[in-house]
C-alpha cells in the first residue's frame, strides 16, 4: 500500500494539524504526513493518477492485441 513520506516535517501551513499543533506536536508527529494539507494533496494525486495509469496499461494491452493481427 502507498504511504505518505514519513520523515520529519517542519511546522508550516502545509504540515499543520491546526488545533493539535503546539503542545501536542511531538505526540501527533506520526499523523502529520497523513492528516495535514500535505497528506491530503499527496493522496489526492495518488487517487487521480491511479485510474490514468490503469487506463494507459489497458490501452497498451488493447493495441498489442489489435496489432498482433497485422
Amino acid at each position: 500500500m502507498l504511504q505518505a513520506h514519513s520523515g520529519d516535517f517542519e511546522l508550516s501551513t502545509l504540515t499543520a494539524l491546526s488545533p493539535l499543533d503546539g503542545r501536542y506536536r511531538q505526540k501527533m508527529q506520526e499523523l502529520t504526513p497523513l492528516m495535514s494539507e500535505y497528506g491530503l494533496n499527496y493522496f489526492r494525486v495518488i487517487v487521480e493518477v491511479h485510474p490514468f495509469l490503469f487506463s494507459h496499461s489497458l490501452m497498451t494491452l488493447l493495441l498489442k492485441v489489435l496489432f498482433s493481427f497485422f
